[in-house]
């Protein structure tokens, strides 16, 4: 198996040191030319990647073939490049359903729709996708934990929450900063913020649904600090903010 790449962007160079890390052969991967400088970083650091001479012969060699593109490129990357029937190609332009990047994808290959993480480099991470299959599943599995949803409308939804990655750093920034305004070495802050909310995220990943409101109750003892700082969090609209953010997002995947 040949693992292709055309578009190699951040993600698709997450992608691609999550699945030459570690001991052991690993599978060749060709990358298209497109993004230059990163293409030829991957090749030269690591031994199992190759720099394609152009798109076509990504798709003529690869199976599966990632889609790594900014939706303004699809169309005049994927013009005119033929795909085998029977050949995967996984999408992971995350603003763009099947039906849209179905379009440029000639003759109809199985086409999929996945949402890896910059973490894959560190191979993990969610990693929604559809329409659900073991082997893509297995492959995507290698850099992060696959989770198959139903299709395009519960994906968009999934995707919207990535889109809080750089709101949740800035709050972070702003923690930490208030805390250094406070005297607090700046490193130390930042340092402490994020073990911080690393220990405390882990106590979510498993559980029953409704789990986060139970952690909240949990925290917030009555005439503690959580409490305080949900509530004053909650009256001065943060939680409406932060629900605005989502649906402006989800306003935008849906084309309303």
């Amino acid at each position: 198996m040949t693992i292709g790449f055309i578009g190699t962007g951040r993600i698709a160079e997450a992608m691609v040191e999550g699945l030459c890390a570690g001991e052991g052969p690993k599978e060749p991967i060709l990358v298209s030319p497109r993004g230059a400088v990163v293409s030829r970083g991957l090749a030269a650091r690591f031994a199992a990647v190759e720099v394609a001479a152009d798109n076509q012969a990504v798709a003529d060699a690869c199976d599966p073939v990632f889609l790594c593109l900014p939706p303004d490129g699809v169309e005049s990357a994927l013009i005119g490049i033929s795909f085998r029937p029977d050949q995967r190609v996984i999408s992971t332009i995350g603003t763009m359903g099947l039906e849209e990047v179905g379009r440029w994808v000639n003759p109809k290959a199985r086409l999929f729709r996945a949402g890896p993480q910059p973490t894959a480099a560190r191979r993990s991470g969610p990693i929604a996708y559809h329409p659900a299959d073991p082997e893509v599943e297995n492959l995507l599995a290698r850099f992060g934990t696959p989770v198959p949803v139903a299709g395009d409308a519960e994906f968009s939804a999934l995707w919207c929450i990535v889109g809080l990655i750089a709101t949740f750093y800035g709050q972070m920034e702003e923690v930490s900063r208030w805390a250094a305004d406070e005297g607090v070495d700046a490193a130390r802050a930042e340092t402490f913020t994020a073990s911080l909310v690393a220990a405390i995220a882990g106590d979510g990943v498993e559980g029953e649904a409704g789990r986060f409101a139970a952690l909240a109750d949990r925290a917030a003892t009555l005439g503690g600090l959580n409490a305080q700082g949900l509530r004053a969090f909650r009256a001065d609209g943060g939680m409406e903010a932060l629900r605005d953010a989502l649906e402006s997002m989800h306003a935008r995947l849906s084309g309303r």
